[in-house]
């Protein structure tokens, strides 16, 4: 009996269970913008938030859909007024460069 090849993986969405995921994802990478994450470089350190390394691990834990979803609900709420980003910042002027 051959093996069977399969060329793509499927997503399995549960429509009950995908709102409080994406929720739960939103909410993890807004408590982890305010949590700061000093890296030692030879004499100084590099200011960061643990917010790049919970949105890797939330897209790799669930996937990618579920991470996109999760970035996209931060930004919307950050930028109608919550204070979600890093300092308590919110906002569309967070957003100018």
């Amino acid at each position: 009996m051959k093996p069977k090849l399969e060329l793509g993986r499927t997503l399995k969405i549960n429509m009950k269970k995908s709102p409080l995921i994406i929720l739960l994802g939103t909410l993890l990478i807004a408590v982890s913008a305010n949590i700061p994450l000093n890296l030692p470089l030879f004499a100084t350190e590099i200011p960061g938030t643990w917010q790049t390394f919970m949105v890797l691990v939330f897209a790799y834990a669930t996937n990618r859909w579920y991470g996109f979803l999760a970035v996209l609900l931060y930004l919307i709420i950050g930028g109608l007024g919550l204070p979600v980003f890093a300092d308590g910042s919110s906002g569309w002027s967070v957003f100018d460069w």
